[in-house]
């Protein structure tokens, strides 16, 4: 049963979207997370609250300072207050870009300047060794003149902070609708999948219900005609009896002379076209009976060599009158087989027959035998007719249907011999394989177990 096209559309459709989608959510994904570790990292680098801190320290600074002033020194704190401001200033300066730099353009000389005026306490206080307390003096005015600049410090840090947060919060924003909008797509594709699987579902049980309602109305017309050809063939053959019979009375004058010597000819003639006819009304019967399974299976022990002398004796009186020879090539010393005997007697005349209606003038059948591996025996029938082209052999097999060829002018028949021959020779048991190719002739071989 074939896939309609727009369903395999629909698949390479379903796939394309499906791997596109997906890779756009992974890439979204990653953009996301890319963007979030952003924000994270560069919150280490707030040049805002580096300002602030910055300024916080200078005022807690300038409180020491003015203390120290007064006489109350609190050098171990006022050292640690120093260093706190010193050690804001790296990385206010490693904050900088050129970003901040466009944004801010007072930002960068106006931290200059503040990182001048601190380096320049850090000389005098290095020229007091260090001694903060000693500098108070020195130190106090520097202090109060860089409150203002680093107020101005942390405004602008502040102000270009809140841009540039402003800025990376509507980038996560982008990224979020991005993956937003592609699991989105991913979860309509695969609700439109879902929705064509049960319509293909759907679709599918429909067939199968009509595809079943065939099924049994074929098997209703195969019953009715098989069992039409069975009644008509039995029916066939009361008459046919009749017409035999009577023929044979009159060609052996058996209640006197018939008069005319033609009557005599007519008689024979009749007696063999309803030999013909019955020959092809038990054909007709024998595949009825196959059809329905009714054929009985007898198995004996057959001597091979022996049937195959009777089968050649009974085809040689009728091959078209000596026009074909017909061999007999079975050894006398093969096993016995354990099969039907009725039915090999009948495959082989079927198989003999076949090949000298259809052997040309001539022409030469043979039928042979070997043994093969694993216990069995091999039969074959084969001619040097016309033969058959490869893509006639199956129908040759079927019930009903002859090849016909234009190097053939007397093809008699319906076309049932190879047909029963195959399905008998599978009733015992057995392997029917068919051989041929067009000039170089047919052959026919069984397969049988042969008996333990």
């Amino acid at each position: 049963m074939q896939t309609p096209r727009a369903i395999r559309n629909w698949r390479r459709l379903f796939i394309v979207g499906l791997v596109l989608l997906a890779a756009l959510v992974l890439w979204s994904a990653k953009e996301l997370a890319v963007t979030v570790d952003t924000l994270r990292a560069n919150e280490l680098d707030n040049v805002g609250w580096n300002a602030s801190q910055l300024e916080v320290q200078l005022v807690k600074l300038q409180h020491l300072l003015a203390e120290a002033k007064a006489g109350n020194p609190q050098r171990l704190l006022l050292q640690r207050r120093w260093d706190n401001l010193l050690s804001r200033v790296d990385p206010l300066d490693a904050a900088i870009t050129p970003d901040l730099r466009a944004s801010q353009p007072d930002f960068a000389p106006t931290f200059e300047q503040v990182k001048a005026d601190i380096a320049e306490m850090s000389a005098y206080v290095r020229v007091r060794n260090g001694n903060l307390v000693q500098s108070v003096d020195v130190l106090e005015g520097p202090a109060t003149a860089l409150a203002v600049p680093i107020r101005r410090l942390a405004v602008m840090g502040d102000q270009y902070w809140g841009q540039l947060t402003e800025r990376r919060r509507g980038a996560l924003v982008d990224k979020i609708q991005s993956l937003a909008l592609a699991l989105g797509g991913l979860l309509l594709l695969l609700c439109a999948n879902q929705i064509v699987i049960v319509v293909q579902r759907h679709r599918l049980g429909t067939m199968a219900v009509e595809l079943k309602a065939a099924l049994r109305a074929a098997d209703q017309a195969n019953m009715a005609k098989t069992n039409f050809l069975a009644r008509m063939s039995h029916e066939l053959r009361t008459p046919l009896n009749a017409i035999i019979g009577f023929a044979e009375v009159m060609q052996k004058e058996m209640f006197g002379p018939l008069g005319h010597p033609r009557y005599r000819d007519y008689s024979i003639g009749i007696l063999a076209s309803g030999h013909n006819l019955l020959g092809l009304v038990d054909s007709v019967l024998d595949v009825s009976r196959i059809e329905i399974g009714s054929v009985p299976v007898t198995r004996e022990l057959v001597a091979l060599d022996e049937m195959a002398r009777s089968c050649v004796a009974a085809i040689q009186g009728g091959a078209r009158n000596g026009a074909v020879e017909v061999a007999n090539m079975v050894p006398e010393d093969l096993p016995p087989l354990r099969v039907d005997p009725a039915h090999l007697r009948k495959i082989l005349l079927q198989l003999l027959d076949n090949a000298v209606k259809f052997g040309p003038n001539g022409g030469h059948v043979e039928l042979g035998a070997r043994r093969c591996d694993a216990g069995r025996l091999e039969i074959w029938v084969k001619d040097d007719g016309p033969g058959i082209r490869p893509e006639d052999l199956r129908n040759v097999l079927t019930p009903f249907n002859q090849v016909r060829n234009h190097l053939v002018f007397h093809h008699e028949g319906l076309g049932l011999g190879l047909p029963i021959a195959k399905s008998l020779t599978e009733l015992n048991g057995g392997e029917f394989e068919l051989t041929s190719a067009p000039g170089r002739g047919t052959e026919a071989k069984l397969r049988f177990d042969t008996a333990a």
